[in-house]
């Protein structure tokens, strides 16, 4: 995902108050992708919520 895009997602998954680090691999990556972590203590309610955001984002290309 190139960066522009991850800072527009990072701004709408923060408002939601979802963190997950954005991570870039090789010392020369323009793109990279963020990482999220799911346990058995987040509610069915809360990961819709976070789909919701990124369905809401549209298409994640530059």
């Amino acid at each position: 995902m190139p960066w522009a895009v991850a800072e527009r997602l990072k701004v709408r998954l923060l408002s939601a108050g979802v963190c997950p680090p954005f991570l870039t691999y090789g010392a020369l990556s323009s793109q990279g992708v963020f990482r999220f972590v799911i346990s058995s203590e987040h509610s069915r309610r809360r990961l819709s919520e976070v789909v919701s955001v990124l369905s809401e984002s549209g298409p994640l290309t530059g």
